[in-house]
Order: C-alpha cells, then structure tokens, then sequence
C-alpha cells in the first residue's frame, strides 16, 4: 500500500489532476462566496430600506389623515389611499420573506402584524366617523407601530450585518486555501515539472540530432536516386543531383552553370517546353513525358514535374524539377507494339493454314484482348505516376522520409510486376502453336481464363470458375482450345451487355466423366431464341448487327472442336441462359 502511494505521489501526472482540481474547486467556492456577498447586499439593503419607508409611512399616515378630515379635500384623500395601499403591500412582502427568529417574535409575539391591520382599520373608522378624538387614538397606534418597526429595521441590519461578517471570514479562509493548493502546486508540479521540461528538452536535443543525421542520410540517398535539378530564372543549371549526373552522362561541374537545354534531345518539340515555360512562369507546376540526350549522344525517357522555386519573401527565384525514369515503360511500350505487330504476323500464318474467314474472326479476337491488356495496364501505370509524382511533392516540402520512399519504390516495384505477368500471360497466350503438345488441361483452362478476365471486369461482368485438378497430362492442341473457349466467353459478354442484364455472370466449370474432360460454359443472358438454337453453328448465321458479327465465329468453335479436338460441342438453354457444353475426348501421349 506504501508503495502504491509513493508510486502515485511521485508520479507527475496523478499530482496535477488533484492540485488542478482543488483550485478549481476553491476557486468556484470563492466566486459563490462573493456571489453570496453581492446577493445579501442586494437583498437585505432592500429589506432594510422597506422596513424604513414603513416607519415613514406610518407618520405620513397620520399627518395625511388629519389634513383631510379637517379639509375634506378629493386630493389629500387620493394621496391618503395611495400611501395606505403602499404601507400594506411592502408590509405584506415583508411577511412573504423568510423571517428569522427576531422578527417573527416582533411580528407575532409582539402583535406587530396584528398592530398595523388596526391601524389602518382606525384610519377606516376615523374618515368614516369624522371622529377628531379618534385622532389621538391613531397617533398612539402610529407611534406603536413607529416603536416596534425601529426594532425591526435594527434586527436587520445587525443580520445583514452578522451575514456580511461571515462570507467575508468564509472568503479569507478559501482565499487562504487557494493560495496554499497554488503552493503546493508550485512545490509538487511546477517544480518537478521544469526538471521534467529541462530532461526532455536533453531527450528532444538527442533526437534532433539523430534526426539531423537521418535526414542527412536521405539527402544523401535522394541525391543519389532521385533524378532532381534547379535552375535560376532564365533556364541555367545551379544545382544537379548525382542521380541527374549518372543518366545524363554529365558531371556535376559540367553541369552547374549551363542551360537546361543541354540535354534537349532533337525528337522533342519546341511547342512542349513553350507549354512548359508558360506554366510555370505563371506559378503552375508543369508535368511531361520528355526524351533527354545524353552526353555520349544516346537517350533516355523521363516523367517530368517542374515547379516554381520562391523565396521566403514569396518571390520566384528559379525553378526545380522532378523526374522519374521511364525509359524501361517506353522500352515495354516499344515492346507492346511489337507483340502487336507478331499478333498480325501470326494470324497471317494462320490465314495459309485455316480458310480466310476463320482468320479474320482470330484476328478481331487476338485485337479485342490488346485492347483489354491495354485497358488493364492503364491502372499500374497511372499508380506508379502518381507515387513518383507524390515523393516529388513530399521532397519539395521537405518531408520526404526514408519509409515514404521505401513505401513509393514498393508501390512502383509492385505494379511494374503486375505489368509483367500481364505482358506475360498474353506473351504465353500468343506463342501459343498450332500443334499438338503435352500440357494440364486445369492450368491450361485457368490461364485462358486470366486472359479473359480482363475484358469481363470491364463490363462488371462476374466469372465464376469451377474447375476440377487433373493432375495428368494429355495430348492435345492448346491453341486451338484457347480459341474455342476465348470465342464463347466472348458471345456470352456480348449477349449479357446487350441485354443489359442485373448482375451478369458466366459460369466455367471444368469436370472428368470416364475418359472425356467435359467443359462448360454457361451465362444467365436469358438463352438463345427457340427459332434460332438449331442454326447457331450454321455458318453467317448470326443473331448480332453485320457491324460486330461474321457469323463464323460459333461456326469456326464447331470445327474446331469436332475436326481438330476430335471432341464434341453442342448448346441448350438453362434457366439462366445459353450453356454450351464441350466433350474432349483425354488423349496421353
């Protein structure tokens, strides 16, 4: 118990709360006491001033009743009534307030109450009976009453008095009690407090130091990754990050002192930095993909953000600029045109293997999936702008830290990934022979799937895949598979867009009955009309608009399936839709 006290007086922060809290409630105390002063004042100054006027009224009484009933003038008679109903309502108050012991004795006791109704029941009789010796009587009962209310004017002041007394002696003692828990508060806390205040202040110095050497540390880590440089106001060099030096070619010295159209490759426009300088001669920040040249006359692509530099008077003084290499993104934009362009070579390969028509529904099929990679690369490449983007930012503010960079450098390692192994699937999808070969028809299915997928998230269409693990290998035409399955997954998007069904979904599912791989592929589009089930593989049989459909498409899955497969395909609706069931026979090598 001894040491739980100790351990709560000598904590800092349990002896506030209490000290804090006595001044606050002494201090209430002390203005309730001063309220209590004010009120007394204000309240019994009033009663002792009411009980004064009914002393004077009692003697005004009487001079007034004797000068009418020697007049018997209207006006004095106006006067006699006015002063009698003021007599009896302050007397009346008078009787409405508490009384203290004192004055209800004179009240009461001594008939003071009762004395004043028959005073002015004399006053009645004497007007009524024009009575002059009833006159006399109304003097003695004037000066009774006169007598009695001296007393009662006395006992109020030495109440007012006696009250007075003992909120001022309150007041000291709590005056007293303050400035004593002020004390204490000066000795407990305040004292201990500015050690507290020095020893953090020794803790604060250390860290700012250690902070010193880590922001020194990433001054040093930016200059040396982040491609950073400063100019004056009319374009020349004064200040070049060693990572700006490396990708440049140039030496910092070869640099400082130069304009920045040292490194202008020709292939750029003169009407992009004409932009450029309009912006930020303006105050606005300027953001551009620009080609550079190096000093050895090779290139290099970079993302950049030039923003204006002002003084601490808010005058522009230069300008400085951020930028992030991109010259690996316009190598992989290169490297897509490429693919494009072996897409094309490809299907012409194809069109000396297969009739013309059939080609030319591979070719919109392998050109509608670029377009979907395409439209998938858009989100990676946008997030990796927007955190090199945000660590420029954060530099020109001065609060760029080591975990913001690591965060920024994961986010842009992260979606360069995932652009890899989009670029890869679609890479595995176009070397794709047509030939026969040895593979997993499970994983074979799954990636054709990955390959469609992005098209279906597109059109916020659901792809619920249902596919059982085979873990053999057969022997049979992977190309060709892709094609069928790609061709109706493709008619079941269209058909869900057209109709523009609630919640759209296609159903994929993958299953072994004795030696046949049975895949289906089901979409809740509402089916295909009766009058036109039975002509859905004829060939130019199309239910679409000649703009988007050959008709050859459902044709060219039919001879795929039954001449290349050796398989069977045939299609039926469901309660949801159009399901198309396929029969491939397992064949092992």
């Amino acid at each position: 118990m001894f040491l739980f006290l100790k351990k709560k007086i000598l904590n800092l922060h349990d002896r506030y709360i209490p000290a804090l809290t006595l001044i606050v409630i002494f201090s209430t105390l002390a203005f309730l006491n001063v309220q209590d002063i004010m009120n007394s004042i204000k309240n019994d100054g009033k009663l002792i001033n009411i009980s004064g006027r009914q002393r004077m009224y009692s003697q005004n009484v009487v001079l007034i009743t004797h000068q009418y009933i020697t007049t018997r003038d209207p006006k004095i008679y106006k006067n006699l009534e006015n002063t009698i109903n003021l007599m009896r309502n302050e007397h009346q108050y008078l009787l409405e307030k508490a009384l203290s012991p004192a004055l209800k004795k004179i009240y009461y006791d001594e008939n003071l109450n009762l004395d004043i109704a028959n005073f002015f029941i004399s006053i009645s009789k004497l007007i009524k009976n024009n009575d002059i010796n009833a006159f006399e009587i109304l003097q003695k009962s004037s000066q009774i009453i006169l007598d009695k209310l001296d007393k009662v004017v006395e006992i109020y002041e030495q109440e007012h008095t006696n009250k007075l007394l003992t909120l001022q002696n309150r007041e000291k003692y709590l005056y007293f009690l303050t400035l004593l828990a002020l004390l204490l508060e000066a000795i407990l806390i305040f004292y201990p407090a500015s050690k507290k205040i020095k020893h953090i202040e020794k803790e604060l110095h250390v860290k700012l130091e250690s902070k010193t050497k880590e922001l020194e540390y990433s001054f040093e880590f930016i200059n040396e990754h982040v491609i950073y440089s400063e100019t004056n106001l009319t374009g020349f060099i004064t200040y070049a990050s060693q990572a700006f030096c490396e990708i440049s070619g140039y030496t910092s010295e070869e640099l400082i002192g130069k304009p920045h159209n040292i490194i202008r490759h020709p292939d750029m426009p003169k009407d992009a930095f004409e932009e450029m300088w309009k912006n930020i001669k303006s105050g606005k920040q300027w953001s551009g993909e620009v080609k550079n040249l190096k000093k050895n006359g090779d290139y290099y692509w970079v993302i950049a953000h030039i923003s204006p530099k002002y003084d601490q008077s808010n005058n522009l003084v230069g300008y400085s600029g951020v930028r992030h290499d991109i010259t690996d993104k316009k190598a992989l934009d290169e490297l897509t045109q490429n693919l494009t362009k072996k897409v094309k070579e490809e299907v012409d390969k194809n069109r000396e293997k297969e009739q013309k028509l059939y080609s030319q529904e591979k070719m919109t099929q392998m050109m509608e999936m670029i377009g979907n990679i395409a439209h998938h690369w858009r989100q990676p490449l946008s997030v990796i702008s927007t955190a090199a983007s945000g660590m420029q930012v954060h530099k020109e503010y001065g609060i760029l830290t080591d975990s913001l960079f690591e965060n920024a450098m994961q986010s842009i390692l992260a979606q360069a990934e995932n652009l890899s192994e989009t670029i890869e699937k679609f890479t595995k999808y176009i070397d794709l022979q047509d030939t026969n070969s040895s593979f997993f028809l499970s994983n074979h299915l799954k990636e054709t799937l990955d390959i469609v997928n992005f098209t279906l998230v597109n059109f916020n269409i659901k792809l619920v895949v249902n596919i059982e693990h085979n873990n053999k290998e057969i022997f049979s035409n992977k190309e060709n598979l892709s094609q069928v399955i790609l061709n109706l997954i493709y008619n079941a998007r269209d058909m869900l867009v057209e109709r523009k069904i609630q919640n759209p979904e296609i159903n994929v599912s993958l299953e072994q009955q004795n030696n046949n791989s049975i895949i289906t592929i089901e979409d809740n589009a509402g089916g295909i009309e009766n009058e036109y089930i039975h002509k859905i593989f004829d060939p130019y049989f199309t239910t679409k608009h000649k703009s988007v459909g050959t008709g050859l498409g459902l044709t060219m899955c039919y001879s795929i399936i039954t001449t290349k497969l050796n398989g069977k395909i045939s299609v039926s609706n469901s309660l949801k839709g159009a399901k198309f069931i396929m029969s491939l026979p397992i064949v092992y090598k």
